[in-house]
């Protein structure tokens, strides 16, 4: 999911990337993933067609984070995801 959202930011934005990494529930071991670039642009699920080797990051991220979005803030795109850390019983 991470290499997804710095990939977009890459190819879409402009300017430098950033990647963050916050703990947003330790009691839970959940982390918020964000990664921001310069631009006002907002990411959109597509529907990628079979014979498209790519379009479908978005829908990955959709299926496997606890929940995921975007916000625009000065200029810059955010695009974040919640993940819990899988814990052996």
């Amino acid at each position: 999911m991470v290499s997804e959202l710095v990939s977009n930011a890459v190819l879409h934005g402009s300017g430098p990337v950033e990647l963050s990494v916050t703990e947003t529930d330790p009691h839970q071991g959940v982390y918020r993933i964000e990664v921001s670039n310069s631009g006002n642009g907002v990411p959109a699920m597509r529907r990628a067609e079979t014979h498209e080797l790519s379009g479908r990051g978005l829908q990955l991220v959709d299926s496997l984070a606890r929940r995921w979005g975007s916000h625009n803030i000065d200029g810059h795109t955010r695009v974040w995801f919640d993940v819990g850390a899988v814990l052996a019983s």
